[in-house]
């Protein structure tokens, strides 16, 4: 009878955890996953405790966002109680450095730093689950020989170093203008600051800091960092929904995000900052020693020193959570973390890595290398692993994988499709929906065969995305899953609208409405949701109009201005006041040709033209 294994993980970890998953089946092994497993709008909790109390061995993947996570500590404490009631055995694997749970201190680990595919990991995991009688010795040392010569061949690789680092001398004496942070957003947990510190001068300077939060309007930031709110319009609703700040001295200055155009969206965060070389003086004074007298701050240049400055001052960077209130500070343990910080300036045409807060089980074995380890400053060992190239080949390499994993999901049948297969899918197709809806209204080929093939094409996209992610949206509203599902059913209406069948028009705009009305009960404070609602709203007295239905038409106008007159009221903004405007503005013309009420159409026009 087959051996049935549950998998506990991250949703960080999934890659790691299809790659278990994937050599278990070939052993023979049932597996339970939850991307597989888990039916759509089930009970969470009760089909992981089903799927554990069938199991009769835990693998638990532990990881710092494993660690983290309260859906896998409950994983773990159901495993503990059915280890002591029935024998169920735990098999823990530690896929990146972390303190592990004070449950599971004592407990032998399976090293798998290395990664879950490497040859020795596989066996000795497989071995684990089955028994040596199934994975003997001579199989454990061909893999652990394989492994070896994996890492030999890498250690060898790294002899180009020395090479590589004369690459840096053309620059080392040039200052730093020009910087690209990055890290992995979903890492970052709910309601705390990714605080990163840059210290390069301490004795006639201040720590540079970077700043990111998930932004969440009226809520990004804690009160006490002062820091403001940025305009929800800045935010775009198919981007990364991160903030980030720079600040230095008094200094302070928004970060410019990019833009995520890859078909998984699953980039890291990333954001730019140019500096501008020129001399400043900082605002403020410092004391010169305790209830001294102060003295201004000194001329500063705003630029980021260059490597070779940096080295001799033994600069440093350093990571923290900031919490709600003030003092509350967690630091980050460097190489014990799935932030995946990284911070790469730029000298003249140049590249150079100044900082990453955790490597890749290769980039790990070639710091350990003599020549890396021979240098003083972790900054200069970052630069010159940066040049090396290898560990960038094997991303992308890994990336190409999952890309093809993810696009085969595309030939599943809709309806065997797990939730996260779901948001798979319905990332892939928002894409190609946005882009065929893009070319139906802006570059549309003449009349003919093309063009009706096209504007089926976008059709049907537009159908699958909401189909897909409808009923996840509606179960357990995510924004991203209810943003495209909106967004999809939003755009065939629009469709209809423009093509004359208002009738059509009224049933998508509907169904829109009602997810995000939906959203907006489960989580009233996301002010996103209601101004979908405020558009869909918009959007169906449109319809209506068209339709010759006036004073439904009317109400509906009136219940969208109400909503973004709400929101303005509650946070009033820049933001929130040309919604407000727009919105008004829109009405006014909807409804040049109704027989609309000269009390609403003189309170449309006033609050279209409302002062600052």
């Amino acid at each position: 009878m087959p051996i049935k294994v549950f998998i506990s993980y991250s949703s960080a970890d999934r890659a790691d955890a299809l790659e278990v998953r994937r050599l278990l089946t070939s052993r023979g092994c049932t597996v339970w996953l939850d991307v597989f497993d888990i039916r759509v709008a089930a009970d969470l909790k009760r089909e992981l405790g089903e799927g554990i109390g069938n199991a009769d061995v835990l693998c638990l993947l532990l990881s710092p966002t494993a660690v983290a996570s309260p859906w896998v500590a409950e994983e773990i404490a159901r495993g503990q109680d059915h280890a002591a009631r029935r024998g169920l055995r735990l098999i823990t694997v530690l896929l990146r450095p972390c303190r592990p749970p004070d449950s599971l201190l004592g407990r032998v680990m399976l090293d798998a730093t290395a990664g879950a595919a490497a040859p020795d990991v596989s066996a000795r995991l497989a071995r684990a689950v089955l028994g040596a009688e199934i994975v003997g010795d001579m199989e454990i040392d061909a893999a652990m020989q394989e492994a070896l010569q994996a890492r030999q061949n890498e250690l060898e690789a790294a002899l180009v170093l020395p090479e590589l680092a004369t690459q840096l001398d053309a620059v080392r004496d040039v200052p730093l203008r020009k910087l690209q942070i990055s890290f992995r957003e979903e890492a970052l947990p709910a309601g705390k600051v990714l605080a990163i510190g840059f210290s390069f001068d301490e004795l006639f300077s201040q720590p540079m800091w970077f700043l990111f939060a998930h932004y969440r309007e009226g809520h990004t930031w804690p009160r006490w960092m002062d820091l403001g709110e940025r305009d929800h319009r800045a935010i775009r609703s198919d981007g990364k929904r991160v903030d980030g700040r720079f600040r230095w001295f008094d200094h302070l200055r928004e970060l410019a995000p990019q833009l995520d155009g890859t078909d998984l969206r699953d980039l890291p965060a990333t954001f730019d900052l140019e500096l501008s070389g020129e001399n400043w003086r900082p605002g403020g004074s410092i004391a010169s020693y305790a209830g001294g007298p102060t003295v201004s701050h000194l001329e500063q240049t705003m630029e980021v020193p260059p490597l070779a400055k940096l080295v001799e001052k033994r600069a440093r960077f350093s990571v923290a959570l900031l919490g709600a209130e003030r003092g509350g500070q967690d630091d980050v343990a460097l190489e014990e973390n799935d932030l995946d910080v990284r911070i790469v300036g730029r000298a003249g045409d140049r590249a150079i890595t100044l900082f990453r807060s955790a490597h890749t089980p290769v980039e790990r074995a070639v710091l350990r290398g003599a020549f890396l380890q021979n240098r003083a400053s972790l900054i200069e060992r970052e630069a010159i692993l940066g040049l090396y190239a290898r560990p960038r080949e094997l991303a992308a390499d890994d990336r190409g994988r999952k890309r093809q994993a993810a696009f085969a999901l595309l030939d599943k049948l809709e309806e065997e499709l797990s939730p996260e297969e779901r948001r798979v899918v319905g990332c892939l197709r928002y894409g190609q929906a946005k882009l065929a809806m893009f070319r139906v209204f802006h570059s549309a080929p003449p009349p003919g065969p093309a063009r009706d093939q096209l504007h089926r094409s976008a059709l049907e996209d537009c159908r699958a995305v909401a189909r897909v992610l409808g009923p996840l949206a509606a179960e357990d509203p995510r924004i991203d899953d209810v943003g495209r599902t909106f967004w999809a059913a939003s755009s065939l209406a629009n469709y209809y609208l423009k093509g004359g069948a208002p009738d059509r028009a009224i049933a998508y705009v509907q169904a829109a409405l009602d997810l995000v009305q939906n959203a907006a009960v489960r989580d009233p404070d996301e002010p996103d949701y209601r101004r979908w609602c405020a558009s869909a709203l918009a959007q169906l007295a449109e319809a209506q109009g068209a339709t010759g239905d006036h004073a439904a038409a009317m109400a509906n106008l009136d219940r969208s201005i109400e909503v973004l007159q709400a929101l303005h009221d509650a946070l009033p903004g820049a933001g929130r006041r040309r919604d407000l405007q727009d919105a008004a503005g829109s009405a006014l013309k909807l409804t040049e040709q109704w027989p609309a009420s000269p009390t609403e159409r003189q309170r449309w026009m006033e609050l279209s033209k409302m002062p600052a």
